[in-house]
């Protein structure tokens, strides 16, 4: 093992040199990943019933707590485990998306190099990698998927493609919507124990969840303009294919 110049960062991810450099034989083929998209847009689907879910939850607490010292215990232990549940089914279908969305991102990195577009910064690793280290993942994420799109799209000069302007409205619904749930998910496990403070707390949750419908509508058009993109660079590819085979 040699040691690493003075000038190097021995912790910065791999730079990569070319459309298959380093990354084995698995970047060399295209691989659609239907599946993974359509588990995705299923799992987008779930999540924004459960937003929905969760602000009918709330609302009905919002309307239990007008008759604040009035209500019976039966009815604030009906309110809490309905509340409870909506919180817990969108936690894991949350989880579960992120997870799949991730290896979708993955797969379409992959996809990109495959269909010929060179010189990519972001690794299908760290394309995952970047979401979970601290600070970075404020910025690095969004980075990422931009390459994405813009490699997706192809051609010689890629790099110098235009900047997709859905992109910087995805990326700030995703960090606003996670900003605002974790704050207020966090303020509620707090001791609120009036009303004023309860419904409080519970107006910024629905807030949260109707920003968390609009980041998942935006994941949903990024995530479809990228898979429609690399489709119909593939059809090209195969078409130019065809083309040369008839000439033989």
């Amino acid at each position: 093992m040699t040691a690493p110049s003075s000038d190097e960062n021995p912790y910065a991810p791999p730079k990569e040199t070319g459309a298959m450099s380093d990354l084995g034989p698995a970047v060399r083929t295209y691989q659609p990943a239907d599946g993974w998209f359509k588990t995705l847009v299923a799992l987008l689907a779930i999540n924004g019933l459960l937003e929905f879910a969760t602000m009918w939850a709330l609302w009905l607490e919002l309307e239990l707590l007008k008759r604040w010292g009035q209500f019976t215990a039966a009815e604030a232990e009906a309110n809490d485990s309905r509340v409870q549940l909506v919180f817990v089914l969108e936690l894991i279908v949350s989880i579960a998306y992120f997870v799949v969305l991730l290896l979708w991102l993955r797969r379409g990195n992959h996809n990109a190099r495959a269909l010929g577009s060179k010189g990519m910064e972001f690794t299908p690793g760290w394309i995952i990698g970047w979401w979970f280290v601290p600070f970075a993942n404020l910025v690095k994420p969004y980075q990422a998927v931009r390459e994405l799109w813009l490699a997706s799209v192809g051609g010689r000069d890629w790099k110098m493609g235009a900047n997709p302007g859905l992109l910087p409205f995805w990326w700030a619904a995703w960090l606003i919507s996670s900003v605002v749930s974790t704050f207020a998910g966090r303020r509620r496990e707090e001791a609120l124990v009036d009303a004023e403070s309860i419904a409080s707390n519970d107006h910024l949750l629905v807030a949260a969840a109707a920003l968390t419908l609009v980041s998942l509508v935006l994941t949903y058009l990024v995530v479809s303009g990228i898979r429609a993109l690399q489709e119909a660079r593939h059809k090209r590819i195969q078409v130019r294919r065809a083309k040369r085979r008839r000439k033989r």
